[in-house]
């Protein structure tokens, strides 16, 4: 056989023995745009992964440096207690002492006995009561871990004296990054003290664009921080929960999430509950889950 000049991701077009052969090899610049837009998110979502475990171990470690810093002052104030104690019996020892000296002295032993333990009682009390060295102030909750009633009243109370725009604007971010799904900006807006119940002209909030899309981690954390699944919707499909979303969409792990924090009776505006949009949408896992807890 003749030879052909060749090069990669080139046509050969010359051949000394034979009639030109088309041969095009396959080159980095013909990978689909499809699968170059899948590898960038794969790799984005791995380092919002990645992001998320250093901001965990940050907090663990902040948690244990908390606890060691409360197990020393507690030590220091038992040592403060059992060096009181120990004085007191020295000076109870010695004066057992001086009373079996002579009568003369045994009057001004006895006397002195009984001040002297009183005062050494006195200390010791006064040490035990003493306040222990300040632990380190603690911080406000961060998205890692659930907040309690009282930091969720708190931060709603502080964010609701902002002014009305900043207000509308920062709770649009948090319903977009909500239904996109980026973790990390709707936990970056919550430590920003940012409400996760912010709604539209609609009555829409993050929770609910959450649900609807699918993003049951962004459900969780949301929920996590007071996101609000008893809340509906006031216009257009009004009566809809974040809950009948997910039961419409067939959005399983969602409704997991959703269903205990949710009032599982609540009618949208067809008169169904979200166990009644599951069933008539063909998700019967969801219907069984609605109405299990609804039963209960």
């Amino acid at each position: 056989m003749g030879n052909c000049d060749s090069k990669v991701g080139e046509v050969a077009t010359e051949c000394k023995d034979e009639a030109p052969i088309a041969q095009t090899l396959e080159t980095p610049e013909d990978v689909p745009l499809w699968k170059q837009i899948a590898d960038n998110q794969a790799k984005e979502v791995e380092a919002s992964a990645e992001a998320i475990k250093q901001w965990e171990a940050e907090e663990a470690v902040k948690k244990e440096q908390q606890k060691a810093e409360e197990e020393a002052a507690k030590a220091v104030t038992e040592a403060k207690a059992e060096d009181a104690a120990k004085a007191d019996a020295a000076k109870k020892s010695k004066a057992k002492k001086k009373a079996a000296s002579p009568k003369k002295k045994a009057a001004a032993t006895e006397a002195a006995a009984e001040d002297k333990p009183a005062e050494a009682a006195a200390a010791a009390a006064a040490a035990a009561e003493a306040p222990a060295p300040a632990a380190p102030e603690a911080a406000p909750a961060a998205a890692g871990s659930a907040m309690d009633r009282a930091q969720i009243k708190e931060r709603d109370a502080a964010f609701a004296k902002r002014p009305k725009k900043e207000q509308d604007d920062l709770g649009k971010k948090m319903r977009v990054a909500a239904k996109e799904g980026n973790l990390m900006e709707v936990k970056g807006l919550l430590d920003q003290g940012v409400s996760p119940n912010v709604p539209d002209k609609d009555g829409w909030i993050a929770i609910m664009e959450a649900s609807q899309a699918g993003q049951a981690e962004c459900c969780q954390v949301l929920l996590d921080f007071g996101g609000d699944a008893k809340a509906t919707l006031k216009l257009g499909e009004w009566g809809m929960t974040a809950l009948h979303f997910a039961a419409r969409n067939g959005h399983l792990e969602c409704a997991k999430i959703l269903a205990p924090a949710s009032k599982l009776a609540e009618k949208n505006f067809q008169s169904k509950t979200a166990a009644d949009v599951a069933k008539a949408n063909g998700h019967k896992d969801i219907a069984k889950i609605c109405k299990v807890k609804a039963e209960s």
